[in-house]
C-alpha cells in the first residue's frame, strides 16, 4: 500500500509514512478519489464523474478539466496506476487502502465491533 484514503472523520490522503500535500483549495482531486473509492471494483464512468464534480460546467469543458485532474493527481502522487481504466476508472486496491473498503469488508464479515470503531466516526465530516 502506498496510500490511505480516509473518509470517515472527513477526508484526507496520506501517503504510507509521511503527509501527502493536498492542498485546502484542492478539495476536487480529493473528492474525485472519494468518488473512485465508493464506486468500488466497479469503479466509476468518467462522464459520470464529470457530472458530480462539475455539474454546471459545458460536457467538453468539463471532460477536459476530468482529465487534467486525473493527470495531475498522477503526477503529484507520483503513482500513474493508481488510478485504472480509461472510460470506467476505479482505484488500485494494490497502492491505496480506504477506510470505507474496510468498513464494507466488515460488514459484510459480521464484525460489528470493527463495524462500529469505523462507523463512529462521521462520513465525510466537513466535506462539502
Amino acid at each position: 500500500m502506498s496510500y490511505t484514503l480516509r473518509t470517515f472523520g472527513g477526508l484526507t490522503l496520506s501517503r504510507v509514512g509521511a503527509e501527502v500535500a493536498l492542498a485546502e483549495n484542492r478539495r476536487k482531486p480529493l473528492a474525485l478519489l472519494e468518488l473512485l473509492a465508493g464506486g468500488g471494483e466497479r469503479g466509476m464512468t468518467r462522464d459520470k464523474l464529470a457530472a458530480y464534480l462539475w455539474p454546471e460546467g459545458e460536457p467538453e469543458k468539463v471532460r477536459g478539466v476530468l482529465k487534467q485532474t486525473l493527470y495531475t493527481l498522477r503526477q503529484e502522487l507520483a503513482e500513474p496506476a493508481l488510478i485504472l481504466g480509461e472510460t470506467e476508472l476505479r482505484l488500485n486496491p494494490a497502492l491505496i487502502d480506504v477506510d470505507l473498503w474496510t468498513f464494507e469488508r466488515l460488514s459484510a464479515a459480521g464484525d460489528s465491533a470493527g463495524d462500529v470503531a469505523i462507523y463512529l466516526l462521521k462520513f465525510l465530516d466537513g466535506v462539502h
